[in-house]
């Protein structure tokens, strides 16, 4: 019985783990597919309101199923840490290009 039970664990852990991973997976091929964000994009992300309320929203999905995982949570702080970095490449890119001409 037990070992029926510890391999039901495994299985649902697994379950959880693989939205995650694809959810990512998701998100950095979206990343990496565009050459550029749209404008749209860059202004919202740009907003520290927006970014804010993102902020609330992760800790809002957390607190409100505390006896759940936090696989959306954390599908939304990475998702957001990735297009922050993205910006901010984006931002530096153009910085070196107007500094070199």
């Amino acid at each position: 019985m037990a070992l029926n039970e510890f391999f039901s664990g495994i299985l649902d852990l697994f379950k959880n783990n693989l939205k995650l991973i694809f959810g990512l997976l998701i998100v950095v091929y979206a990343l990496l597919v565009t050459s550029r964000l749209p404008k749209f994009v860059n202004r919202l992300f740009g907003n520290p309101i927006f970014r804010i309320m993102v902020i609330a929203l992760i800790v809002y999905h957390v607190d409100a199923r505390p006896c759940c995982d936090a696989t959306g949570a954390l599908l939304i702080f990475v998702s957001l840490m990735l297009i922050l970095l993205w910006i901010y490449k984006e931002k530096n890119e153009e910085n070196i290009d107007n500094l070199l001409q």
